[in-house]
């Protein structure tokens, strides 16, 4: 993500990690303005109110939940009054929800956005909404495969209605939560 706000323009960019290789890749090939820290809680605390945006691509679900209930309540308070937190989660709603969850063994959670709001709510945040992620179409190969995903969720969505099952809207395999303050 440092390399895509460097690429947008943005200059007053900083980034965490918890580990000492992202860190020195970050360092050495993105931006230079990435610190290791030894608890994201800890860094966030010290940050109160400073920033415009905070994200969390990936991260959020190889958090235990009180764990990431206090996390979320830090970088609510480090945002600005009108800051806002973007992160990517797997989305356990999505047919392959499973597989994603399970086929890493430091996923601690898998979210739907029910599961998602209910901690956003704890942390209290204002307001959120969410989004399907979508890689970008490259070739006409990527556009048939957009076309039999579509089809594809329409047959699950359809199946879900006739068990009564919980039938969220968005079945991308990640999904992407944009909250305010």
């Amino acid at each position: 993500m440092l390399g895509l706000w460097k690429e947008m323009g943005f200059i007053n960019i900083v980034g965490i990690d918890i580990g000492h290789e992202p860190v020195e890749f970050c360092r050495n090939h993105v931006w230079p303005n990435v610190y290791l820290v030894e608890s994201s809680e800890a860094w966030l605390c010290e940050h109160v109110e400073e920033f415009d945006l905070i994200t969390a691509i990936d991260v959020l679900d190889h958090l235990e939940t009180e764990t990431l209930v206090r996390l979320l309540q830090r970088i609510r308070c480090s945002l600005k009054p009108k800051g806002v937190f973007l992160a990517r989660v797997t989305n356990l709603a999505s047919p392959s929800g499973a597989v994603a969850r399970y086929s890493d063994i430091t996923h601690e959670l898998g979210f739907t956005d029910n599961s998602l709001s209910q901690v956003l709510r704890l942390a209290h945040f204002s307001r959120w909404d969410f989004f399907p992620w979508r890689e970008p179409i490259k070739s006409v190969r990527g556009r048939v495969r957009v076309l039999l995903r579509n089809f594809y969720y329409s047959w699950v969505r359809f199946l879900r209605q006739l068990e009564h099952a919980y039938n969220p809207k968005i079945l991308t395999p990640t999904l992407v939560v944009v909250a305010q303050r």
